[in-house]
């Protein structure tokens, strides 16, 4: 079964011709992942989903509506 880890920070830095993502764990365990910039930006657009959805789903409904 997989390790689930804490997220305590993300970096980014565009090198060469890719887009190296860094997560580091409230444990200090790093992650270090080179991505092209099409996996970047559909790694982008899937946690702005993810984030509008929750946004939508804890929406509190004006009155009258």
């Amino acid at each position: 079964m997989p390790v689930t880890y804490t997220l305590a920070r993300a970096l980014t830095a565009k090198v060469g011709a890719c887009v190296e993502i860094t997560l580091e764990a409230d444990d200090g365990t790093q992650f270090r992942f080179a991505a092209t910039p099409e996996q970047a930006d559909e790694l982008a657009e899937d946690l702005e989903a993810i984030l509008d959805d929750a946004q939508t789903a804890t929406r509190t409904p004006h009155p009258g509506h």
